[in-house]
């Protein structure tokens, strides 16, 4: 006979389940159905401190339980396997293809919804497919066990719900279910059939109903304990389950909260202690013993009828609990077992507001007509914080500020729910760092590595829906859990690599081979890519030339392979005539010899990793061939990125290997395609949880609401319930027929429909009970907290309505003063934190004393004080600079000693300088400031996102292209030939990946070519003539400082015999202010090109692409100064600063300076670049525009 254990506090019923188990047979397994994983770890670490050991214990959910006791009784039920959630949805998968071409009216409504337009494309219709199709299924078993006899039982017997006017989405729910589960189903048409080599598939409400009646003194059978514990409610089929026919196989326990006292007879000796209530007990008797079981009243409209006289907490959340219970008593097998604990009498203390809601509950006072008077105390708290990072921050504080007051609470004592956990998680985790590293175990929130290893594996199975490119490979490839530390397999467990992939250099290998997109060429051809005629952007060209530079020069070339797409066509007349397509020449790649093995490794797992999903899409196989692809590819390239990942990573195989399902059980399983197998395995792979942690270790319990709600612990916080977030709003499911309103025989309490049955638990349901169970667990202190302003518009947002209710409630009948919140300020460095004489201002009546125990909080709270201080004795404008702290008066006030010296904080390497920075600050002072200032360097692409073949250079590649080509003109010993000086910069690997192909390219030739021909026009003009023998000798160009490893000069310029006499390397101009050496400025930079006429004709020439702008002549002024400074131009000279863009020349002359005022001009320059108020300076646009 089933026996139920009730209690109001979870570790009551300890006790009993220790007592059972003692009883069993040592050498069995003693079973325990738990809902979750921290229950179980919790039941746990309470059996070994009761009876000193916790070993042979087998946890496992109520479904597995439930169907092992079908399936695997003491009598053996009919032959038959069962239907799990993921075989239906395989099954009405293929049901709801063949309806796509059903003439027949029914399937009308389905065959819109997948076709809603002419332009659907087929993965569109396949993705829907694939969502209503595990929507149904999910449905089809809901019905199985909370709706079997009123939809399923008629639906069978050939009826509807109703007698008459059935809708229309019960007409094509119910087609459905009969072709599958009908008399003339498939499944049973299988049964029946000759054939059995396959097993039956049948639902567990049918292996249940073919399951064997045990009779009285049958011999050879002993009944085995089964303990449930912990479960708050359950389904009708599970309810009728357990007390029907499986209590005949197993002797079931099962051990409920309860928040109150179930009978009368219990009540009635409570009631009679209190004064105020024997006057009430014949008037309340009647009620109670009939509230024990369920009218007809009850079951007409749906749900208990409330008594208004009730229990205001019971009344207002204990709904899904006070059903459930009411089912469980309604079996009369049942043996009740009841271990209350009055928490009055638990602490002889006096009552505090917890213990007080908690004892009313018990007894299930009624709504108190009279007042207790109370005084507020801190064992129910409600904090108001002004955003979620100030929330974790409030209640960081506290529960430091709660282990300094209370000696005897420790850290494991402590949990943090917070009911939208991945909206806290990070915030808390970060918060608790911050504050002195404050210990913590998180439970059942995102796991970083279980999200990392599910994203990679996503990515590795979609690759061969893309076209491979960078940012689609890098984005895997980058991925942690790809190639980890942790991945090589060694006996079953995880060991550490011998060798970490550079992964980052292989980025960057890839955008120098200028790899974008496509496999090879073929797929270029075949993607419709044919105006790309060479061999370019994709994977193979980039990885032949990393290959051959290991064994040719960079400058050396190998004609590449005739592709077999081009081969299987040779006989087509567009491929013939540009067979130069398919034969173009690759340039090797050279890499230092230390970068050889890492070269191999990339090469090696590129090629492998396409050679392994490129052809997926034409794959079939049976589930349990895909699961075991699927297992062997992460295997191959994915892993735990450490040690603690390896459950993770475990969970992931085994999610996999569970595509068997979809075989049906049968010997010739049918095939699937790739796409299927995957949609299938990521639906598989959301589902995964991954249990982290664990309660009663070392720290705070963190965790969500579901795990976590009836573990008594000491202090508990509820963060997240504001209004609309706590508790979950209604959602009515427009494909659920169970939310049809059903018309009621009577009317009951003015309603004429019944929109539930009794046991129906909807979400906001199931959070009101959740908040009812941890206000009752919760053993000494519960603080509740939400975000008070909305971050957008600074409205005043309001609690949950759970937390109205209850603050409601302790005003009307327990408190003597209306309830305080305690507000927290905006701001974590708020006065009020620290000193009690702060005029801060703080949202709400009672800020209380609030505790803030972050030192950075302090230090920042204080010195803000301290700012406010000095402002009211000694008033100061603008910043606190040096020499203003350094006044006596302030020295005085900062208690500073007269002889101190105050030393410039200068850090070693800020005073060195480009002359492009220098430019830039005169251009813009506020961002050159800015950026000098932060140690913000040139904002650098991303190089995984450029995946796109480029229609044209950037404009800063356009300028140095053509500069490098006119520098390598002049270089050149004999007139220039542009063609060919221009092909050879475009072939030196400088601008890999970065040109334009075909027609785009063609048309970017001309233009620079013209560029290039005009400046050549307008420089022989400026030098009047001069022949380019002339102009070569009377050129320069100085390089001060060293230059990038693959600057042009160093790959290309050491051909040129006259290259030492035209371009002259230079140390960097140091100017030194003072005898530190820290202290002293450096300028680097390259030089505009000098050409020096006779006598003291000097002429500096700067070259633009575009057309000449204003700005061009600051960078003209900064090379005249620096060369000056520098010694390399006379002083005192005047020079022609010119400006040649391809349309015109302009020309301006400049008197250059003695050396001296150019030195001194430049160390104001730099000065002026460290000085935080240059920032005010107006940009060069500004200024051009006031002028």
């Amino acid at each position: 006979m089933p026996k139920l254990h009730y209690s109001n506090r979870l570790d009551r019923l300890i006790g009993p389940l220790a007592q059972n188990l003692e009883l069993e047979d040592p050498f069995e397994k003693a079973e325990i159905v738990v809902p979750n994983f921290s229950l179980q770890k919790w039941i746990s670490l309470q059996l070994a401190q009761r009876v000193g050991i916790a070993a042979n214990l087998r946890f496992l959910p109520l479904e597995k339980a439930l169907q092992e006791m079908i399936l695997l009784p003491g009598k053996k039920s009919s032959r038959g396997v069962l239907i799990t959630r993921m075989m239906l949805q395989r099954l009405l998968l293929e049901h709801l293809r063949e309806k796509l071409v059903d003439p027949d009216p029914v399937w009308k409504p389905l065959q819109q919804y997948l076709n809603s337009s002419s332009e659907t494309s087929v993965k569109d219709r396949e993705k829907r497919l694939f969502q209503l199709s595990a929507k149904i299924s999910r449905l089809f078993q809901d019905y199985e066990y909370s709706r079997n006899t009123e939809i399923l039982g008629r639906w069978k017997e050939g009826d509807f719900m109703f007698e008459s006017h059935p809708s229309v989405l019960e007409q094509w729910q119910r087609e459905l279910w009969l072709s599958l589960f009908g008399p003339q189903g498939s499944l049973i048409k299988s049964e029946n059939a000759e054939e059995k080599s396959n097993p039956e598939l049948k639902t567990l409400s049918r292996l249940y109903e073919e399951l064997p009646e045990i009779t009285e003194g049958e011999e050879g059978f002993q009944k085995r304990k089964i303990h449930i514990f912990g479960l708050s409610y359950f389904s009708h089929f599970h309810q009728r389950a357990l007390t029907e026919k499986c209590s005949q196989y197993r002797d079931i326990h099962v051990y409920a909260l309860n928040p109150c006292m179930e009978f009368w007879e219990n009540l009635q000796s409570v009631w009679e202690k209190k004064q105020e209530l024997r006057e009430k007990l014949d008037r309340y008797r009647n009620y109670f013993l009939e509230d024990t079981r369920i009218s007809e009243a009850d079951l007409e409209a749906g749900e208990l009828i409330r008594n208004e006289e009730e229990n205001p907490f019971l009344q207002a959340w204990g709904r899904p609990g006070r059903e459930n219970i009411r089912l469980l008593n309604e079996w009369k097998e049942w043996q009740f077992d009841e271990h209350f604990t009055d928490p009055l009498e638990s602490s002889s203390d006096p009552p505090s507001m917890l213990r007080q809601i908690q004892h009313d509950i018990l007894v299930r006072e009624p709504r108190r007509e009279e007042n207790l008077k109370q005084e507020q105390d801190q064992s129910i708290q409600l904090l108001a914080c002004t955003s979620h990072r100030r929330e974790a921050e409030a209640v960081g504080s506290l529960i430091w500020e709660s282990v300094h007051q209370d000696p005897e609470l420790r850290f494991n004592e402590i949990a943090v729910i917070a009911y939208e956990i991945e909206r806290y998680q990070h915030e808390l985790e970060d918060v608790f760092h911050n504050l002195h590293d404050l210990p913590f175990q998180l439970i059942d929130g995102v796991s970083g590595s279980a999200s990392r290893l599910q994203d990679a594996a996503k990515k590795l199975l979609e690759l061969c829906d893309r076209d491979y490119t960078r940012e689609e490979m890098f984005l895997l490839i980058l991925n942690p859990c790809f190639l980890p530390l942790f991945s090589e397999q060694q006996e079953g467990t995880q060991r550490k690599r011998s060798h970490q992939p550079n992964k980052e250099q292989w980025l960057k290998w890839t955008d120098e081979l200028g790899i974008l997109f496509g496999i090879d060429q073929d797929s270029h051809l075949e993607h419709g890519y044919t105006h790309l005629l060479r061999h370019l952007y994709h994977w193979n060209q980039g990885l032949c030339r990393l290959s051959m530079g290991r064994f040719l020069e960079e400058s050396q070339t190998l004609s590449s392979y005739v592709s077999p797409w081009s081969a299987k066509n040779e006989n087509q007349t567009h491929l013939n005539e540009h067979d130069v397509l398919y034969r173009s020449l690759l340039r090797a790649y050279q890499i230092d010899d230390k970068d050889q093995k890492e070269a191999a490794e990339f090469v090696v797992m590129i090629r492998s990793l396409i050679s392994d999903t490129r052809n997926l899409h034409e794959l079939k196989y049976c589930g349990r061939d895909w699961g075991l692809f699927f297992r062997s590819l992460f295997k191959t390239y994915l892993g735990p990125s450490a040690p603690e990942g390896e459950t993770e990573y475990q969970k992931l195989s085994e999610t996999a290997l569970s595509l068997e399902e979809l075989d049906l059980g049968r010997q010739d399983p049918p095939l699937l395609s790739f796409q299927e197998a995957r949609q299938f395995f990521l639906q598989q792979l959301e589902g995964m949880k991954v249990n982290r942690g664990h309660y009663l270790a070392e720290g705070v319990t963190l965790s969500s609401y579901l795990p976590m709600r009836p573990i008594p612990f000491k202090l508990v916080f509820l963060m997240g319930m504001g209004e609309g977030r706590f508790p979950a709003s209604y959602r009515k499911d427009h494909l659920d027929l169970r939310h049809i309103p059903i018309p009621m025989r009577e009317t009951v309490e003015g309603r004429s429909v019944r929109e539930r049955q009794i046991g129906d638990v909807s979400e906001p349901e199931r959070d009101r009970y959740m908040f009812l169970e941890t206000l009752v667990s919760t053993r000494e202190r519960l603080v509740m907290s939400y975000v008070c302003r909305d971050d957008r518009t600074d409205d005043e947002l309001k609690p949950s309505s759970v937390v109205q209710t209850l603050v409601e409630e302790l005003n009307k009948g327990y408190l003597k003063e209306p309830f305080q919140s305690v507000s927290h300020p905006l701001k974590n460095y708020s006065q009020h934190y620290y000193f009690s004489d702060s005029t801060d201002e703080v949202e709400g009546k009672n800020p209380g004393n609030l505790s803030n125990w972050d030192e950075r909080s302090y230090r920042q709270s204080t010195a803000l004080r301290l700012r406010k201080k000095l402002d009211r004795f000694h008033p100061l404008q603008g910043r606190l600079d040096v020499e203003k702290i350094s006044c006596v008066p302030i020295r005085e006030f900062f208690h500073v000693p007269q002889k101190m010296e105050v030393a410039e904080d200068r850090v070693e390497g800020k005073r060195r300088f480009s002359l492009n920075q220098l430019r830039a600050f005169l251009e813009c002072p506020l961002q050159s400031g800015a950026k000098r200032s932060l140690s913000i360097t040139e904002e650098e692409e991303d190089l995984t996102r450029r995946i796109h073949e480029p229609v044209s250079l950037e404009p800063l590649d356009e300028w140095q292209l053509l500069q490098k080509t006119f520098d390598l003109g002049i270089l050149n010993t004999s007139e220039p030939d542009w063609n060919v000086l221009y092909e050879q910069m475009l072939h030196s690997n400088l601008f890999e990946g970065a040109l334009p192909a075909s027609l785009f390219e063609d048309a970017m030739r001309r233009k620079h070519l013209e560029i290039l021909i005009a400046w050549e026009r307008h420089l022989r003009e400026l030098l009047q003539g001069v022949d380019w023998n002339g102009i070569q000798k009377a050129s320069r160009k100085y390089l001060q400082g060293a230059l990038q490893e693959k600057h042009p000069f160093l790959i290309l310029g050491n051909d040129s015999p006259g290259f030492r006499d035209i371009v002259r390397f230079e140390p960097v101009l140091n100017l030194n202010q003072e005898k530190e050496a820290k202290a002293a400025v450096t300028i680097r930079g390259e030089s505009e090109w000098i050409f020096f006429g006779p006598g003291d004709d000097c002429k500096l020439v700067h070259f633009t692409s575009r057309s000449i702008r204003p700005k061009q002549w600051i960078r003209l002024f900064l090379n005249g100064v620096l060369l000056t400074a520098s010694g390399l131009l006379p002083e005192r000279t005047k020079v022609q600063l010119s400006c040649i863009s391809g349309e015109r020349s302009l020309s301006k002359d400049f008197l250059l300076p003695d050396r001296l005022t150019c030195r001194d001009y430049l160390v104001r320059l730099t000065d002026e670049m460290m000085d935080p108020s240059s920032a005010e300076l107006f940009p060069l646009e500004a200024v051009l525009a006031l002028e």
